[in-house]
């Protein structure tokens, strides 16, 4: 499975919990999606759940952004030298941290972004922030499902437009 099949299945299984529980606005979704209650509800959201294992050492954890929104994977990786840069954070946070793959038979290394310092999207207030925006983005917006397509369309036409990795 690649990172955007998980991101879309993902997409489709925090949709799935919204509509069950009828969350309709950013405060119930929140708090909802904080760790102690994923924990207690909704077991198969995160294999680490049936543990009561945390992703990120962080007292409130929020687990709607499991998939970090600047975590960038990069499909075709392009090779510079003997370098492969795979994933990056597209806002370089200074949380971040990068791990080597081991060199290939060309002895190219892949770099990968590791964000597992990185507590941000995990955050209570990023992710009230991150959905307050996509609601003011499009006022017309006015069911959950409607604004995953919404942040979908608008994270693919943000690919589009930057797509190389070079960019960043």
């Amino acid at each position: 499975m690649t990172y955007d099949e998980w991101k879309t299945e993902h997409a489709i299984k925090k949709a799935d919990i919204i509509r069950k529980k009828n969350l309709i606005d950013v405060g119930e979704i929140v708090e909802y999606f904080n760790f102690d209650n994923m924990v207690k509800n909704e077991q198969d959201f995160c294999p680490l759940y049936k543990d009561n294992i945390k992703c990120h050492n962080v007292e409130t954890l929020n687990c709607y952004y499991c998939g970090c929104p600047y975590f960038k994977v990069n499909d075709k990786p392009k090779t510079v030298g003997k370098t492969t840069i795979a994933s990056v954070c597209i806002i370089d946070s200074k949380y971040k941290d990068e791990f080597y793959e081991n060199p290939d038979e060309h002895n190219v290394v892949k770099i990968h972004c590791d964000c597992s310092n990185c507590f941000i999207p995990h955050k209570p207030s990023f992710t009230k922030k991150m959905l307050t925006q996509t609601l003011l983005d499009n006022t017309n917006i006015r069911d959950f499902n409607s604004i995953l397509e919404y942040m979908r369309n608008k994270q693919l036409k943000w690919q589009k437009e930057n797509d190389t990795i070079d960019s960043y």
